[in-house]
């Protein structure tokens, strides 16, 4: 039973960790895009 339930526990951990990755990457493309759009302004 324990085992069952580090299990839940990474998982959700590893969840969090994707979202939190998946989150980093889109501001990064948004940040490269506005750079972008700004150069082609300029």
């Amino acid at each position: 039973m324990p085992k069952l339930i580090a299990l839940i526990k990474l998982y959700f951990a590893l969840e969090n960790y994707i979202i939190y990755f998946k989150i980093i990457a889109y501001f990064k493309q948004m940040c490269v895009t506005s750079v972008i759009l700004m150069r082609t302004d300029l």
